[in-house]
């Protein structure tokens, strides 16, 4: 006899499960191991590099490598010492760690992506059937208790933007169909997941009324109110059914629209160098950039260059070709992300996310194209680099 499928859950909270038996429940008294488990199951689908880990969980500690390797080993001791049957779950490659694909298991994220996925491309009934697969398996947030992580919020977007596209569908096919029970029922069970979500108060305060349950409707609608959720109150039934409609109709545009702002926003390739914007945008984005990199410890640099002529009076027009010359280098040069401004006719300042792919210092990757560049006319490049502190 086969040994039974191991069952994770991630949605609504984190545990692991044999035939009904918890496993390594004695994780939950180390976050940092169970962390580490938690990020291999939720990227169960690929191999995670070192570099990767140690950018969500150690930053830029000067002993990073060291501290995963030592976290590993003592994940593994622990998945061998209360669970020896996992003894292969975790696969070493090289400069990297997978969950391992062949082990029997099931986790709740992967079968949540994958029916929402098969249902986006199935016709009616297995449609309907694959889209209440995925409304069952949200169970709630994305670990709830590791919640303002970079690593898990980021994916709760998605995974909640699925759950809410077969949810709201699946409300509409009960409407449609006259069940209204149904609807109700699914609308409820929404706002247990999300309470801030007004369309589904006003389509659960549509389904009470239709079914002559006006003191559950005024008090769906009281509860909304006093959370500050619902701005349409209980007008007539017409009136509420037309902000619905209405509400219905700005949200299937705004999907739409999202997919456009994606596609326009979309990363190019490894090529596609930095991001030139006026200095007034450059200081804006810097802001942001570094309140994101004391919350997540990502570091950032902040790079004036300058051109110097050769000669002290350059003829007009010389110092403007050569900053040209600059910004195409900066263009081809820097990495993706990285911005850069105008401060000066002959002056950028540059926003720097570290070192380059290949390890080298970001400058002298700079420097060294615009020397080789034909155009560079004689100037020489000077630079100063200095690190940001937040207030």
């Amino acid at each position: 006899m086969s040994n039974p499928p191991i069952r994770i859950q991630l949605l609504g909270g984190f545990s692991m499960a044999v035939g009904g038996r918890p496993m390594l429940s004695g994780l939950a008294q180390n976050r940092k191991l169970q962390q580490l488990l938690q990020y291999l199951l939720l990227n169960c689908d690929r191999a995670v590099t070192h570099q990767e880990l140690i950018a969500h969980f150690w930053g830029d500690s000067f002993d990073a490598e060291a501290s995963l390797r030592a976290v590993m080993y003592r994940l593994r001791q622990t998945i061998d010492r209360e669970e020896p049957a996992l003894a292969n779950c975790i696969l070493t490659g090289r400069g990297s760690y997978r969950w391992n694909p062949d082990l029997a298991c099931s986790i709740d994220v992967q079968e949540l992506q994958r029916a929402s996925a098969a249902a986006a491309a199935a016709a009616p009934p297995r449609q309907d059937e694959l889209e209440q697969a995925v409304i069952a398996l949200y169970k709630g947030r994305l670990l709830p208790e590791a919640a303002g992580e970079l690593w898990v919020d980021r994916r709760q977007v998605e995974l909640q933007a699925l759950y809410k596209t077969a949810l709201y569908h699946q409300i509409e096919r009960a409407r449609a169909r006259g069940d209204l029970s149904a609807a109700e029922s699914l609308s409820r069970r929404g706002l247990q997941m999300d309470a801030a979500d007004e369309r589904l108060y006003i389509e659960q305060i549509l389904c009470l009324q239709a079914l002559e349950r006006p003191q559950e409707a005024a008090a769906a609608a009281g509860r909304a109110r006093a959370l500050g959720f619902l701005h349409t109150g209980i007008p007539g039934l017409s009136d509420l059914d037309s902000s619905h409609q209405r509400l219905i109709r700005a949200q299937a545009a705004m999907q739409r629209e999202a997919a456009h702002i994606e596609e326009e926003i979309r990363l190019g390739g490894a090529g596609s160098g930095t991001f030139i914007c006026s200095y007034a945008a450059f200081r804006c984005i810097s802001q942001v950039r570094l309140r994101a990199s004391t919350r997540y410890h990502h570091p950032l640099l902040v790079a004036i260059v300058s051109l110097v002529p050769p000669v002290a009076r350059p003829v007009s027009g010389r110092t403007a070709a050569a900053m040209q010359v600059l910004e195409g280098v900066l263009l081809r040069t820097l990495n993706t992300g990285d911005v850069a401004a105008r401060y000066s006719e002959n002056r950028f300042v540059l926003l720097l996310s570290g070192l380059a792919a290949d390890g080298t210092g970001p400058m002298e990757r700079v420097r060294s194209e615009f020397y080789r560049h034909p155009g560079q006319d004689g100037y020489l490049l000077l630079y100063q680099l200095h690190t940001p502190h937040p207030n």
